[in-house]
């Protein structure tokens, strides 16, 4: 009998988890931190039977005021080693570890800084099975051609991608600058797949053209585009991918004689290729001369729909606590990260829920102090989708162009938009049929017909 080695792929999610990463910051001088901004990269991921162990880097940028009443920064870079435990991790699989979240913090007790970070995960593998494809002559077979997957090539590069931003004479001072990246889509064609998404930067400076000093925000979108050849890949072809900066290699200098910044970026660019390929398959079988038995084994295999991407404006709003002076002249604010607490799909609507974060310094001029609070908002955003029948839900989103206002003293607006990346699966599990055992022959036959 014939057979074939059936590949079929697998993706599925693994339970998001908080880590808490912290290290010690007393600096000379220190009267208030007014924010921590956290930047956290992945470095290493090296799933075992049961478990991934995965390492990494937060980079954590803290604005504060000095005894003489002066903004200060610094940047501290604090390493982290986790693990995560699941049942469906191999030593051949591929995890994919993104970051869903950071929510950073000065803990004055104990002169440290504290990161609690959202890991979301999730793994791909391949389930082989041998399958029968066609039998001997005297064996009646009906087949089918089943989509068999197989991983061709999987890799993590480094690729860096160079930027010029122009800057102006109030942006002298440059405090700050961090870029984030989105994917948007991927385009696979014979042997090559095109990534293509945006790099967003948020550039921070102070200004000192007011009474009191500021720090200011300016926000650049970057197109990013790159293709990459793997040969055997072709149209209808999956190919997973995930972008992430290496925030502790990003480096930047400042032009002053052409007012621009020249921006360096280094990107891990991780991606798995898998070919579709359609194998006979028999479904059923039957003899004219013996009794049968059909031999089948279940397998589970993913339908993995395509890359969708949609962006959003959202906006909230929050009220100042009472026992806070009220807010006179905004000094300036954190980075706005987003947090995804929830998702759901209903009457061919995808509703997608979390927080936004952030701090705002401020001044209140009754007591001519600088004030530091956090907020966090909700938000909750809805997309038209045409696929009703998928249960597992892979995204990633990215806040860009926040502003943030206040208004009457006490009340605290924002604003931006919401960059987000999704795909769909769902799991299907089902038997194929692996082998036919012969049973008792049958007796001899009298009539010139038989119908099966």
């Amino acid at each position: 009998m014939e057979k074939n080695n059936c590949s079929f792929l697998c993706k599925r999610k693994l339970q998001d988890e908080q880590i808490i990463v912290e290290t010690g910051f007393a600096p000379v001088g220190l009267k208030k931190v007014l924010w921590v901004d956290a930047y956290v990269q992945i470095d290493n991921i090296e799933p075992l039977n049961r478990e991934v162990s995965y390492s990494g880097k937060v980079v954590f940028d803290v604005v504060f005021l000095d005894e003489a009443n002066n903004i200060q920064t610094e940047s501290l870079t604090s390493p982290f080693l986790n693990k995560i435990i699941n049942e469906n991790i191999s030593a051949n699989s591929k995890v994919v570890i993104n970051i869903g979240g950071v929510n950073a913090e000065y803990i004055a007790e104990s002169d440290k800084i504290q990161a609690v970070i959202t890991i979301c995960s999730y793994v791909l593998c391949n389930e082989n099975l041998e399958i029968l494809s066609n039998s001997e002559s005297d064996l009646c077979v009906k087949t089918e051609a089943v989509i068999s997957q197989n991983l061709i090539k999987a890799e993590c590069i480094e690729i860096t991608e160079s930027l010029t931003y122009p800057i102006t004479d109030r942006m002298e001072n440059i405090i700050s600058i961090k870029p984030k990246i989105c994917l948007k889509t991927v385009e696979v064609d014979t042997d090559v797949f095109e990534v293509q998404g945006e790099i967003l930067t948020n550039i921070k400076y102070l200004s000192n053209s007011d009474d009191v000093q500021k720090i200011l925000t300016v926000n650049y979108v970057q197109p990013f585009k790159r293709e990459i050849e793997v040969q055997g890949l072709k149209q209808g072809d999956y190919v997973d991918v995930n972008l992430a900066i290496k925030y502790d290699k990003f480096k930047y200098e400042l032009d002053k004689t052409e007012m621009r910044a020249l921006l360096e970026v280094p990107i891990s660019f991780c991606y798995a290729a898998y070919s579709q390929k359609a194998i006979p398959c028999v479904i059923d079988a039957f003899s004219v001369k013996n009794k049968v038995n059909l031999i089948t084994q279940s397998h589970t295999k993913t339908e993995i729909s395509e890359l969708f991407y949609n962006e959003e404006k959202i906006e909230g709003s929050a009220v100042l606590n009472d026992n806070l002076p009220r807010i006179d002249k905004i000094i300036g604010f954190s980075d706005v990260s987003l947090t995804i607490t929830n998702s759901n799909i209903e009457n061919n609507t995808l509703t997608v829920e979390g927080l936004i974060r952030f701090n705002l310094a401020y001044l209140n001029d009754e007591t001519n102090e600088i004030n530091s609070v956090n907020k966090e908002i909700p938000f909750s955003v809805r997309f038209n989708i045409d696929l009703t029948d998928f249960t597992d839900l892979f995204i990633t989103a990215t806040l860009s162009e926040a502003e943030i206002i206040a208004k009457r003293g006490r009340e605290i607006f924002v604003d931006g938009k919401i960059k987000i990346s999704y795909a769909f699966s769902k799991l299907v599990t089902e038997a194929m049929i692996t082998d036919v055992e012969n049973s008792e022959e049958y007796p001899e036959k009298t009539s010139a017909i038989e119908i099966y």
